[in-house]
């Protein structure tokens, strides 16, 4: 892996008074995939849109490529950095080369028009994501995998070193799942990109992640290796149940039952 890319240190996060991060420190590397895992309300979104820049941590900072992310420009952020949300709304109908060309705002002036390279990045962004044959659909008239891909595109056209992404196959069915995640797994091992997702499926994160962050009630719970974070203490300390973990470097978790 390479340097830290993307990092906090000692982030807290309140809605309302109520802490819903504490204490919080992650630093990702370029070039790796790393999946945060937790019951509902662990913090794991709140996490991904602290890092994101989205909501601004009460404590902690956080740096993007060394510098305090709350001094860039959102511009320049979008140059570094990719979000992919869990749902994604439009209110117009437009076609998923409309899109997938919005990902290249980033890299154009305030008066600029699209040019030969924001066409090539358009291009080879809806290639990857198997977009290329809808690209004059209406974005609303996709299915739910489709959709998805297809955002995953606009992501893609900002040409990022790293992506984040809120559990993006949540809303889809097991054979669009693993296509998702395929598609993922390529773009790290092919494209050097790095990721970072919060997923719900323990196993889905063992065996496309290279590192894991477990979380309950707003604090990191572990941290590293599938092997080293998905043992059977730390599931039932985090989700309450039991489990039968085995293998090695990529542990095979399966639910027994729920905890006393």
């Amino acid at each position: 892996m390479g340097k830290v890319i993307l990092g906090c240190k000692g982030v807290s996060f309140s809605y309302n008074g109520k802490k819903v991060l504490e204490g919080v420190d992650v630093a990702i590397k370029s070039g790796e995939v790393v999946s945060i895992c937790g019951p509902n309300g662990s913090g794991k979104t709140t996490l991904l849109r602290v890092l994101n820049g989205v909501l601004e941590p009460k404590k902690g900072k956080v740096q993007l490529d060394g510098k305090d992310l709350t001094a860039l420009k959102p511009r320049d952020v979008a140059k570094v950095m990719a979000m992919v949300p869990q749902e994604s709304h439009f209110e117009f109908d437009f076609t998923v080369e409309e899109v997938v060309s919005m990902g290249r705002t980033p890299h154009q002036g305030l008066l600029s028009f699209t040019n030969p390279e924001d066409r090539r990045s358009v291009e080879r962004a809806m290639e990857i994501t198997e977009v290329l044959k809808m690209r004059s659909k209406s974005i609303n008239r996709l299915s739910g995998g489709e959709k998805q891909r297809a955002v995953v595109a606009r992501a893609l056209a900002q040409e990022p070193q790293l992506m984040l992404l809120d559990e993006p196959v949540s809303n889809l069915d097991i054979k669009h799942q693993f296509k998702t995640m395929k598609m993922l797994h390529k773009l790290n091992k092919k494209n050097g990109l790095a990721l970072v997702m919060v997923l719900h499926d323990l196993q889905m994160a063992a065996d496309n992640s290279d590192r894991l962050i477990l979380m309950r009630g707003g604090r990191v719970v572990a941290n590293g290796s599938p092997s080293a974070v998905l043992t059977r203490k730390n599931i039932k300390k985090v989700f309450g149940v039991d489990a039968v973990v085995t293998g090695g470097k990529c542990p095979q978790v399966v639910i027994k039952g729920v905890s006393d």
